[in-house]
């Protein structure tokens, strides 16, 4: 009695085939795992950043008529704005905010030229909620981090690299 060898081959090809399969399916639910972790720590910053959206938009109709001469600054709020609160991807809207940050400057900058503004409680109301969003978003922001980085270094290692590649699976962007 002998060995079919064509047999032994094919349950051999098999058996390499199904450790490989789950070594995929672990591979694959492991950067599932840890995207979504950085997922879930990005959840409050992404509150955050909505508020902030709605606060510029309401910014913008609040200080539109007082501001005239200022259209090309209202229109950047405005669109950052929808932008920010129409934002699907995370790097998107951590772009967004590094934008947003700049905006608000220039806005706090030139508002302070123009007393009846900068006295208007209003204002003063949302400065002071900018600096809430913007102290949530830097305490959150680190969590978030180091979430993306262990996400990062995962789909750049390899082998699971040649599996996050496949699956399509893209680098997080980090807050600044």
């Amino acid at each position: 009695m002998g060995i079919d060898v064509g047999a032994l081959i094919i349950i051999l090809i098999m058996g390499i085939l199904l450790i490989l399969t789950f070594y995929i399916i672990g591979v694959y639910n492991k950067l599932l795992d840890v995207r979504n972790k950085a997922i879930d720590k990005f959840n409050p910053i992404d509150t955050e950043l909505n508020r902030l959206g709605h606060l510029l938009s309401d910014l913008v109709k609040t200080i539109k008529n007082d501001i005239k001469y200022e259209d090309k600054l209202i229109m950047e709020i405005d669109t950052i704005a929808g932008e920010i609160i129409n934002a699907n991807s995370i790097n998107n809207k951590i772009k967004l905010f590094e934008q947003s940050l700049q905006v608000i400057d220039k806005l706090i900058n030139l508002l302070q030229t123009y007393p009846k503004l900068k006295s208007n409680n209003d204002f003063k109301k949302f400065q002071k909620d900018i600096n809430q969003i913007k102290n949530k978003i830097n305490y959150a922001s680190p969590f978030y981090n180091d979430m993306a980085l262990n996400y990062n270094n995962l789909i750049n290692e390899f082998p699971a690299n040649i599996v996050a590649m496949v699956f399509k699976f893209t680098k997080l962007n980090y807050f600044k």
